[in-house]
């Protein structure tokens, strides 16, 4: 079966800008991509990514690999900002991604900083995993999509009180609760090849 053309062309603007691409038609191909690319043995750790999530592969690494996971239950607050600096230590970092623009750049907004701060630097490897909904145009189209669409909705998942739940768009508002706080454009993968976009022929995350 032939790639989804839209995921093609994402990938050619993905590779020119040194990420290393991978495409997969569903999920269960996505996850099967997953395991071999990383080592059962390598450590693993991921931000709150609802994509990484549904697509089966926190799944994977939760049930063959040694985890630093920052929601483990038994943490306190402590112990979860303890985790997420020992993360950038690890083999592999998984993240979702807010928006991938047409001529392959990867464009996330951040509440704490360390999901943006592990994709940029730190972990050996960086797994980005992200569904077809998330390739916009460009970076005007990227930055609209946060804010008119996957920060509220993560926003009203996570229960914050913030103008965005209810407005549905981005305020720029100052609440305590705010997620909004660190944007990244991540323009080329530097080594070249240490992030990897695993594209699904799907729709993940918000």
């Amino acid at each position: 079966m032939a790639h989804n053309p839209v995921l093609i062309r994402a990938r050619e603007a993905l590779e020119k800008n040194w990420f290393h691409c991978l495409l997969a038609d569903s999920c269960e191909e996505a996850v099967v991509q997953a395991a071999a690319l990383i080592q059962a043995d390598s450590l693993c750790s991921f931000g709150g990514s609802m994509s990484v999530a549904q697509s089966g592969i926190k799944k994977l690494v939760m049930e063959r690999n040694p985890v630093l996971d920052p929601y483990d239950p038994a943490l306190d607050e402590a112990g979860r900002l303890d985790v997420r600096r020992r993360a950038f230590a690890c083999d592999w970092y998984l993240s979702g991604c807010n928006a991938i623009t047409a001529d392959g750049m990867l464009v996330n907004l951040d509440a704490y900083g360390n999901r943006v701060g592990a994709i940029g630097y730190g972990p050996a490897h960086v797994l980005i995993v992200a569904g077809s909904n998330k390739i916009v145009p460009d970076l005007a189209a990227a930055e609209a999509r946060i804010r008119t669409h996957a920060a509220p909705a993560n926003n009203k998942r996570l229960g914050r009180k913030t103008p965005c739940t209810l407005t549905g768009v981005c305020e720029d508002c100052d609440s305590p609760e705010r997620i909004c706080n660190y944007f990244q454009v991540v323009r080329k993968s530097s080594p070249r090849g240490r992030i990897t976009v695993l594209l699904v022929d799907a729709e993940l995350g918000l």
